[in-house]
């Protein structure tokens, strides 16, 4: 029975992986731009262009094209990078150590200090250490990667001038990055840490243990710490990814050397042998995007002079950064507004549909979900940009795409343990149908869990579509994002920093607010809640 079990699993993800495969070569095929193109500017002639193309094999049909990229893989033959003019092979290989290192000190970091304040903090409820840790975490899972990354430069770098700002070398230059990157992860595991031991400090058998008269420290330790641990391990196995799609951001903003700088310059020069290997302006008086160089680098004024005034100064092109952080709110709030809806619509009914169905529905669901969640958000938020192109519509598309999973596994988790219950059975006795089972016995029961998920997945979505108009790849000059707010002013940080620090600190503040709503929607819906 073992055996079958593992055999299947084996099979389902020898199926994700083919799907996988074929997504990621048809994504970066499909995106307009021609690597001949690129590789031998705009001077060059359509013959050369054409003889280039042939001599990368482009010019074969695209299933031909598949079928040689996957036998190279089995031959360990990755094909020529036209960016390089290298082998994929030996690129990769020569930027995966540094990849490898920023994730090991990244999860050595972010576990060493996570998990030892995620139990203390459940075992202390209430006290000054749990307040300490929750709000470690809540601004921990409420700070972009760029914003994070940009204040560290600046603070240890600019300012205290203890560590470099950008590059690949020894410790010195791995600290920042690790920490930039760990951070969001820790604070997701000192949260799940907590709300773990909380949970298993609330069972039976550890109030048992309690009043026997064995030491609160055993009791802990030996018991509850070990069950406490179980919901962590899983997780960070399913960080993996989101280190790699992390990594990207990371390494572009500190220009390590590594496999997510790769990526993004891939994608960004349609690469495509490397990326297969790979896999409110109603209340101001200035236009957003109107330049004048001759107020440019204003300082806050404040409200000495009114709404008149450049209340959070100017930028480097002389345009008002309250009215752009304005106008980019609103743009923002449009995105994730039409993002959650949709995606937690399509999530929730295939949930729905997998968890109570079950059998072929619940494996073509799952295996398509385990498809989408093996490619990390952000690489392929980036491919598919590449290929539609940047448009708040085609933004919208991305998110949805990289954002229904969610849904859907946690209305699935919850629709098995439901559809048990036995005011279910006594509704099939009724005859009623398991359309109305579905949806008027068994989702009234799991909509708790998503209006949780759904106000945390607004601040995300919010913080996802910053990052890619910090890649460029989001919302486009000159009309204003705090993304690209960001990337637009990092390089006057020590010059202006109020034109930095005004787009982090409103995105920071934004996503907090989300978080602080989802926590405060857990503890009132919490069943358990004391």
């Amino acid at each position: 029975m073992f055996w079958k079990f593992v055999l299947k699993r084996i099979g389902q993800t020898i199926i994700v992986l083919f799907c996988v495969s074929i997504i990621a070569f048809m994504l970066i095929h499909i995106a307009p731009g021609d690597p001949a193109r690129i590789v031998l500017g705009d001077s060059a002639t359509d013959e050369m262009v054409e003889a280039y193309r042939e001599k990368l094999g482009l010019d074969q049909p695209l299933y031909i094209q598949y079928f040689k990229y996957i036998a190279g893989i089995f031959q360990g033959d990755l094909g020529t990078s036209t960016s390089y003019q290298q082998p994929v092979a030996k690129i990769i290989f020569s930027r995966f150590p540094n990849t490898i290192l920023l994730t090991l000190a990244t999860v050595f970091i972010s576990l060493l200090i996570s998990i030892p304040l995620g139990i203390i903090a459940g075992v202390h409820q209430g006290r000054a250490i749990d307040f300490f840790a929750m709000l470690f975490a809540i601004l921990g899972q409420s700070m972009s990667t760029v914003w994070l990354g940009v204040l560290n430069i600046y603070i240890f770098s600019v300012k205290l001038n203890l560590l470099p700002t950008i590059g690949t070398g020894g410790l010195e230059y791995l600290i920042l990055p690790a920490i930039t990157l760990g951070y969001p992860i820790s604070a997701q595991v000192t949260r799940l840490g907590r709300s773990g031991m909380i949970d298993v400090l609330r069972e039976d058998y550890i109030t048992a243990t309690l009043a026997k008269g064995i030491p609160s420290s055993k009791v802990y330790t030996k018991y509850a710490f070990k069950n406490a641990l179980i919901p962590i391990i899983t997780i960070v196995g399913m960080q993996l990814g989101v280190f790699l799609g992390g990594a990207v951001v990371v390494e572009t903003i500190f220009s390590w050397s590594g496999i997510g700088q790769l990526t993004n310059q891939a994608v960004g020069n349609r690469d495509y042998a490397m990326v297969l290997a790979i896999a409110a302006p109603y209340i101001v008086h200035f236009d957003p995007e109107a330049n004048s160089l001759s107020e440019k680098f204003i300082p806050p004024e404040g409200l000495s002079k009114g709404l008149d005034g450049h209340i959070l100064g100017t930028d480097q092109m002389g345009r008002d950064i309250f009215t752009r952080l304005l106008t980019g709110a609103g743009s923002s709030f449009i995105i994730a507004t039409c993002v959650v809806a949709i995606s937690s619509v399509i999530g929730t009914i295939l949930g729905l549909i997998s968890g109570y169905f079950g059998g072929i529905a619940d494996t073509i669901i799952m295996r398509t979900t385990e498809v989408f969640m093996s490619i990390p958000q952000i690489v392929l938020a980036i491919a598919i940009v590449a290929m539609i192109g940047s448009s708040m519509p085609n933004l919208i598309l991305v998110l949805v795409l990289t954002s229904w999973t969610s849904y859907s596994k946690l209305t699935r988790n919850n629709v098995l343990v439901i559809k048990g219950q036995e005011f279910v059975s006594a509704s099939k006795v009724q005859g009623a149908s398991k359309i109305r089972i579905m949806f008027r016995q068994i989702f009234p029961n799991v909509t708790t869990p998503l209006l949780i998920q759904i106000s945390q997945q607004f601040g995300m979505t919010i913080m996802v579509e910053a990052t890619l108009s910090f890649l460029n790849l989001g919302i486009q000059p000159p009309a204003p994002s705090w993304g690209n707010m960001i990337a637009g002013s990092r390089q006057y940080l020590t010059t202006a920093p109020w034109t930095v620090f005004a787009p982090g600190v409103a995105l920071m503040i934004t996503v907090l607010a989300f978080n602080f709503l989802g926590d405060g929607l857990r503890d009132v819906l919490d069943p358990k809640r004391t």
